[in-house]
């Protein structure tokens, strides 16, 4: 049934764009499905007599979990809710994950959520507009965008998201029908974690969104004691940056009695909840528990120094109270500041 739109789309294409740039189209498209269906393509080629293409499929074969281009296509696929039972079906729905779909396609877009929404919070957009600004005001973990889309592109779209600093944190993955080595490198260079063609099966797609999740939570599991011990974190160096700022911005107001988390959002620019956002995501703190780290790091290194005694430590990290700061201070290291001046 799909072979005759693989050959009206190879022929629009000619109208299109020229004969020599829709054979490739076409010549891609035929491969496409061919493979999809567990066919083969045969060609025979006689010099100066031309060239035929066969295009063999089994008579009988399997259903497939594929997600399709095409309006049609996607409006007959059903096949994938009585497949087996994935890996992922058995893993408990995970509310505290948000991705975001940014897809044109009506059609796709809706079925794209019918299967995620069964293991994550899904919300949806028509374009890469309309996605930042959800960006702006929800806290989303994960992008899947198309790339093809009006208003704003996929590559447009990712770009700005991996360069504003308030969402350079996100995971991208991108969806292209054009599988080219082109504009697989095109989606990398604007900072996409994953590239993925159509058509695409469902598990490819969980398993991307599933490394990505868990290249995350590494990071945050890693991150308080990485970042007490000045040690890299591979973040990108736009997060770099901004942790750079925002430490600092803590430090010099160590000894500011009028410090607090909203002057903070004031001073890098940001709005209280899009700094709890951010933070929440790098390191798995609020913004109230990240400046608390960056006293305890001050206070390590002080410590470290042997030049201070532990009251004197504590004051210059921004305690004001001697059990909170062994509070604290045991609660990251787990060892009270006396133990740790021991152990040095």
């Amino acid at each position: 049934d799909d072979l005759p739109n693989i050959f009206n789309r190879f022929e629009q294409g000619k109208q299109q764009k020229g004969k020599k740039n829709s054979t490739g189209i076409g010549l891609n498209l035929c491969k496409d499905f061919t493979l999809m269906h567990r066919g083969v393509i045969i060609v025979q080629s006689t010099p100066g007599e031309g060239t035929r293409f066969s295009v063999r499929l089994p008579t009988k074969q399997k259903a497939q979990k594929i997600l399709y281009e095409s309006h049609e296509e996607v409006k007959n696929l059903n096949s994938w809710e009585s497949a087996e039972k994935t890996d992922f079906q058995s893993e408990a729905y995970r509310a505290d994950v948000k991705i975001l779909v940014v897809e044109d396609n009506e059609d796709l877009r809706k079925h794209i959520l019918k299967f995620l929404q069964r293991f994550y919070v899904v919300v949806l957009a028509d374009n890469g507009r309309q996605g930042l600004e959800i960006l702006q005001t929800q806290n989303v973990h994960l992008v899947i965008s198309d790339v093809m889309m009006p208003v704003m592109d996929g590559f447009e779209f990712c770009q700005k998201i991996k360069s504003q600093i308030e969402t350079s944190h996100i995971p991208v993955i991108l969806l292209t029908a054009f599988s080219s080595a082109e504009n697989t490198a095109t989606g990398l260079e604007k900072g996409a974690d994953a590239y993925i063609s159509k058509p695409f099966d469902e598990q490819v797609l969980l398993s991307q969104i599933k490394n990505l999740l868990q290249q995350r939570k590494r990071l945050q599991e890693s991150y308080t004691q990485k970042f007490i011990a000045n040690q890299p974190m591979d973040i990108g160096s736009l997060d770099n940056y901004f942790l750079n700022k925002l430490n600092a911005t803590i430090e010099d107001n160590f000894e500011n009695e009028s410090f607090s988390v909203d002057f903070l959002a004031r001073e890098m620019g940001f709005s209280r909840s899009q700094l709890h956002r951010k933070l929440k995501q790098i390191s798995n703190h609020s913004t109230s528990e990240h400046i608390t780290i960056v006293k305890i790091r001050k206070a390590t290194n002080l410590l470290a120094s042997k030049k201070y005694n532990i009251d004197e430590v504590a004051y210059k990290s921004g305690f004001n109270s001697h059990s909170y700061f062994n509070k604290c201070f045991k609660k990251i290291h787990h060892m009270t500041p006396k133990e740790f001046l021991k152990k040095l």
